[in-house]
């Protein structure tokens, strides 16, 4: 993958010894999210295939109820209702 987002680093004093300002801009391209959304529906099928679903518990985060896509500005998943 090509990563199409693009984070910056900069300076937060004149402190040669203060830490940088990192600010990283993950997701800020819509195909990435988008990518990353398929990738944790492919995640999902693989944890539940045979051989893997007998050591792997139930899901915590973001937890098994989590499954529709809300299509905006930016893809996101909501509660099933």
């Amino acid at each position: 993958m090509s990563p199409l987002s693009r984070g910056r680093v900069r300076l937060a004093s004149s402190d040669p010894m203060a830490p940088s300002v990192v600010e990283p801009n993950f997701l800020a391209e819509p195909r990435h999210l988008a990518t990353l959304v398929e990738a944790v529906r492919y995640l999902r099928k693989v944890v539940r295939t045979g051989p893997l679903a007998e050591f792997i518990g139930d899901e915590m985060l973001p937890g098994a109820s989590v499954r529709k896509e809300e299509r905006g500005d930016r893809k996101r998943c909501e509660m099933d209702s």
